[in-house]
C-alpha cells in the first residue's frame, strides 16, 4: 500500500514537472509572438509617420510654389 502511494506521488510529481515545463514553453512561444507583433506594429507606425512627413513636406513645397506664382 505504501509503495503504491509512493508511486502515485512520484507519478503526480512527474506530471506536475512535465506540465510546468510545457507551461514555460508556451509562455516563451507567446512572448516571442508578442515581440514579433510589436516589432511589426512599430515598423508599420514608422512607415505611416514617414509617409505623413513626406506628405507634409510636399504640401509645404506646393504651397510655397503657389505663393511664389501668386506673387508674380
Amino acid at each position: 500500500m505504501a509503495a503504491k502511494k509512493a508511486e502515485d506521488k512520484e507519478a503526480a510529481r512527474k506530471a506536475e514537472l512535465t506540465q510546468a515545463a510545457h507551461d514555460r514553453s508556451m509562455q516563451e512561444v507567446q512572448l516571442e509572438i508578442d515581440r514579433e507583433l510589436a516589432k511589426k506594429r512599430n515598423e508599420v507606425l514608422d512607415e505611416e509617420r514617414r509617409v505623413r512627413d513626406e506628405d507634409r513636406r510636399e504640401e509645404k513645397r506646393l504651397a510655397h510654389e503657389w505663393r511664389a506664382e501668386e506673387a508674380c
